[in-house]
């Protein structure tokens, strides 16, 4: 983005200049060390645009307007190349205020979310000075207690009856 501003102020600036620097028209309605001291002031607004500084920008495009109001009132800037010249620097004044306001606008980009701190590492266990006591011995296994003999299980379903098999033939001895 702040490169194509950076674009839009020199072309703007480029178009300031066009009136400034013509000097193909068959009678130059401005003299050459006029055309010199005015070029130089397009100069210097372009440079401050070109570094961001819009407010210094501002201020040396208002000394290059009062330059071309006192070349045109004596004479030195005829009166169609002076409204070209006033038009070109109200569209460069325009850009350059906008610009200006921009700048002193806080920037409202979103901050980032802060991360969760990362969690402190456990400390390292001390040193022991005594060797590691021998385990203890386990317990002996309890004796197996035989289930208790007053209950009595409750008989489940009983079987249905099956039909017997057919008898099988008997072999014949022949």
């Amino acid at each position: 983005m702040k490169q194509n501003s950076r674009i839009r102020i020199f072309l703007t600036a480029a178009v300031l200049s066009i009136p400034l620097l013509s000097g193909c028209s068959p009678a130059p309605d401005y003299d050459p060390a006029t055309a010199a001291r005015l070029q130089g002031g397009v100069l210097t607004v372009t440079e401050l645009a070109a570094d961001g500084d819009y407010a210094q920008a501002l201020k040396a495009l208002e000394k290059l307007s009062a330059s071309v109001d006192s070349a045109a009132t004596n004479g030195a800037i005829g009166s169609d190349r002076t409204k070209r010249i006033e038009k070109a620097i109200t569209t460069v004044q325009r850009e350059l205020e906008t610009k200006t306001a921009e700048q002193k606008q806080p920037r409202t980009k979103p901050e980032p979310k802060p991360e969760p701190p990362a969690p402190a590492p456990a400390p390292a266990p001390a040193p022991d000075p005594q060797p590691p006591a021998p385990a203890p011995n386990p317990p002996a296994p309890a004796p197996a207690v035989p289930a208790p003999t007053g209950t009595t299980t409750p008989p489940g379903p009983e079987p249905e009856p099956t039909e017997p098999a057919p008898p099988l033939p008997e072999p014949s001895g022949s």
